[in-house]
């Protein structure tokens, strides 16, 4: 069955997480399944903007996943913002939550 998105991550660790869920129901999302980041930024959207908006010619809907980092609401108005800056307003997004609550500080 061909692939009808792309997931837009943050990292490494964001893809492999996706990969295993989807194998564990029996889906396989590939290399060509995610764009994958290198981190959050002010301009995020407007780094990959090139990308996504190759995937959407392509026929993909693109699905960004980001981390939470320390405030979930600033997270989401800051890429509210992003996306809407970018004509992208309507583009589905997921918010993982914080990913370093357990470190050990010091």
């Amino acid at each position: 069955m061909p692939s009808i998105i792309k997931l837009v991550v943050e990292g490494k660790a964001d893809k492999k997480f996706l990969q295993d869920l989807a194998s564990s129901i029996g889906n396989n999302l590939s290399e060509d399944n995610f764009i994958v980041t290198g981190g959050f930024s002010p301009t995020w959207i407007q780094n990959h903007y090139p990308s996504v908006m190759t995937a959407i010619a392509e026929g993909l809907r693109p699905v960004l996943i980001v981390d939470a980092n320390s405030d979930f609401n600033h997270r989401r108005a800051d890429l509210d913002a992003q996306l809407a800056a970018a004509n992208l307003t309507g583009t589905p997004y997921f918010i993982l939550p914080n990913n370093h609550h357990n470190e050990k500080k010091g």
